[in-house]
């Protein structure tokens, strides 16, 4: 019996020596992938900032706030690489959300003395207009000309898809502008 022990011993030994040199192996390998992962966090970090730049101007400072916390995470040395890209990726997914979803929140539209309380309505990425809160004014995000252009004739529609997008009337069609696809 102290034989066979033995013998169980060695096999142990060995598998225990094959796993000592997988794991020096592993920790030779991880400096050239660290080096590799840094220059393509930066990467991703420019790249959702430029395009949350580009695209529709819905909650700005809770997406620009969430880049300028990516840059500073991925500069901490207390941050493990894994919890770094964990991060980053998160931010790719609740902007690849916005994509899917619709809002309706209340803000302010233009700036000092000029700024009016409205109610913004976001339909994905593809609408993002605004009606004053007593319903007269009545507009949308141009991504041509960057910027608000007021159309009152869709007054009753966006008032109307507010209500579906909070959920206080039955899902139902809703009708606003929208830009037309291009060739």
């Amino acid at each position: 019996s102290l034989r066979r022990y033995n013998e169980q011993l060695e096999i142990q030994i060995k598998s225990q020596e094959a796993e000592v040199v997988s794991i020096n192996q592993q920790i030779q390998d991880i400096d050239p992938t660290n080096r590799e992962i840094y220059p393509l966090m930066q990467r991703m970090i420019e790249t959702l900032d430029q395009f949350v730049k580009l695209d529709v101007p819905f909650l700005m400072d809770e997406r620009v706030k969430r880049i300028a916390t990516l840059r500073e995470t991925v500069n901490r040395a207390d941050v493990s690489t894994a919890e770094k890209y964990r991060r980053l990726l998160e931010a790719y997914t609740i902007e690849m959300e916005y994509g899917r979803t619709s809002d309706a929140i209340e803000g302010k539209l233009g700036e000092g003395d000029a700024a009016r309380t409205v109610n913004f309505l976001r339909i994905g990425r593809t609408a993002l207009m605004y009606q004053t809160l007593d319903g007269d004014e009545t507009g949308y995000w141009d991504s041509d000309k960057k910027a608000w252009v007021e159309d009152s004739g869709f007054g009753d529609d966006v008032g109307h898809a507010l209500k579906v997008v909070r959920k206080v009337k039955a899902p139902d069609l809703i009708i606003g502008p929208v830009r037309a696809p291009e060739a």
